[in-house]
């Protein structure tokens, strides 16, 4: 059986993180900007742990009107210090644990403008020298990619399963028809061809997904037939 790597966000407030934890490795935890709070946090790590999924950071744009969703343009010592609150209490939760951090993963509008502003991109990474944490998730460029080898941080490339792409590749806009799949079909029909393709090396089922729990627990019935098992 070759291993899949799903990750998921958490932490941001739904009451569905304990039955999405099981079905999931990977837990973006969000650190209280754009979603949640410094106590769900804690609570979410704990949780995580128990289900023996890696632990990553999910910091955001602190607008907690759109979800951190929308792309913000902040001076680049604006930007320096909403990440580094979010991640020294990331870091301060997950050293209480005595627990691995494995991941970074920006959320949101932070994630799609990280992936296009290369100064401030240039500016996440630096940051996260003062971190232990090594690995990132991200739109995989090849200016991020270059970025990332010279720090020695391991971009993983990722993958929506639960979002619409145009022809191109390219994600649709959240609004736009398609852009947004709502079934356990739809999702595990994208999936499959997305395993097919070796499309990416983590693959995101977002928590907020009035269907998340469904479609992931539709999805491991699936990955046996294609020959895949959740890597733990």
């Amino acid at each position: 059986m070759k291993k899949l790597y799903i990750n998921c966000d958490m932490g941001e407030g739904i009451s569905k993180d304990a039955e999405l934890l099981p079905l999931v490795n990977q837990a973006n935890i969000a650190c209280g900007a754009h979603a949640g709070s410094t106590q769900i946090m804690k609570s979410t790590m704990q949780l995580a742990l128990e289900n023996n999924c890696s632990l990553g950071a999910h910091p955001g744009y602190e607008d907690p009107e759109n979800f951190g969703r929308r792309s913000l343009a902040l001076a680049n010592r604006e930007l320096e210090d909403l990440l580094r609150k979010q991640l020294d209490d990331f870091g301060n939760a997950i050293e209480a644990q005595d627990a691995k951090w494995h991941h970074v993963k920006p959320h949101g509008g932070l994630y799609h403008d990280l992936a296009s502003r290369e100064e401030q991109a240039e500016l996440f990474l630096e940051l996260l020298q003062d971190y232990p944490v090594q690995d990132v998730f991200l739109k995989s460029t090849e200016f991020l990619k270059t970025a990332c080898e010279k720090r020695g941080i391991r971009l993983w490339s990722e993958a929506f399963l639960d979002r619409g792409y145009d022809k191109n590749g390219q994600l649709l806009a959240r609004g736009q028809e398609g852009s947004l799949l709502e079934s356990k079909e739809e999702v595990a029909a994208q999936c499959a061809q997305f395993l097919k393709d070796d499309r990416a090396e983590t693959y995101c089922i977002h928590g907020d997904h009035q269907n998340s729990v469904a479609i992931l627990t539709y999805l491991h019935q699936q990955l046996p037939q294609w020959g895949y098992q959740l890597s733990l």
